[in-house]
């Protein structure tokens, strides 16, 4: 009976460990029903190497990913407060990363790989000198930037925060956990458009220079060293880069909804004129029958 239940309990469990230029992966799915394991692997390795290529050598090191079965399991794994909405959470000491399944998620594959690439990139700075003294924009907006994730939702977001006047600045993103949760997407918003700036504004190795900076110095010495720039001076480019390319986005989204709104505005327009024009027939008609009673 014991060997019943061992060999249940392997057939709901895939782990597997394989090479990839962070260290040895374990790749651990509980559900046991992805079946794309093998290009999971191929996914990880790439994408570590290439963050090892663009960004440069970190220390080696063994790490892990769990994709998880239900929110129960992903709870029990992530031991920590997660928004409602969160799908994954990377920790340190040891460095894991731990995903909800697509089937509980309701999310695609192609999206999960999309969110192994964000967390993975939040792993290369877990090995980084002075990992700590990099904001929580820097971080997220970075992650979201090589996962390409900075889509036009976020950037309808900045729009209509833009216009209400209620962007907060980076020196309030300085650690999201900070933040009420009602502010936290928009806070992924302004920092992948804080990344993009980034790379409008200075040279196309900008990231790369910082980050390979924060072997020596903190994040405000390296941001200084690799732009020539103060954060405060970065914020008021970054002020304008959003006015200029995301004031007024969101009538874009907003313009779908004329299409809907102009035939009912021209039918009460027709109904209000039709009503104005027998109101005033029937005014003329009783003005006549009153003459003739005369």
């Amino acid at each position: 009976m014991k060997y019943v239940i061992f060999i249940l309990c392997i057939s709901l469990v895939k782990a597997l460990t394989f090479p990839t230029s962070f260290g040895d992966c374990t790749l651990t799915i509980y559900d046991g029903k992805i079946e794309q394991s093998p290009e999971l692997v191929n996914h990880i390795q790439y994408q570590t190497e290439d963050m090892v290529r663009k960004w440069g050598v970190i220390k080696k090191k063994p790490f892990s990913i769990y994709i998880t079965e239900n929110k129960l399991e992903f709870n029990k794994h992530t031991k920590t407060k997660t928004p409602e909405w969160g799908i994954a959470v990377a920790m340190m000491n040891p460095d894991r990363i731990i995903l909800k399944s697509p089937g509980i998620a309701n999310i695609s594959y192609n999206r999960i790989k999309d969110i192994i690439t964000h967390e993975l990139c939040h792993v290369f700075m877990f090995r980084i000198n002075n990992y700590y003294s990099i904001p929580s924009w820097f971080k997220e907006g970075v992650a979201m930037q090589i996962a390409n994730e900075f889509s036009f939702h976020y950037k309808f977001k900045i729009s209509f925060f833009l216009f209400l006047n209620r962007i907060l600045p980076l020196s309030k993103l300085h650690n999201f956990k900070t933040l009420p949760n009602n502010d936290v997407k928009m806070a992924y918003g302004i920092s992948g458009a804080a990344v993009e700036a980034l790379n409008h504004y200075y040279k196309k190795t900008i990231i790369s220079d910082i980050l390979k900076n924060l072997d020596n110095y903190n994040f405000s010495e390296s941001f200084y060293k690799s732009t020539g720039d103060r954060i405060i001076d970065f914020q008021l480019k970054l002020d304008s880069y959003l006015y200029n390319n995301y004031n007024w986005l969101f009538l874009i989204r907003t313009n779908k909804y004329i299409y809907i709104l102009c035939p009912i505005i021209l039918l009460i327009g027709f109904i209000l004129n039709y009503k104005r024009k027998k109101y005033i027939l029937n005014k003329w008609e009783k003005e006549e029958l009153e003459e003739l009673d005369i």
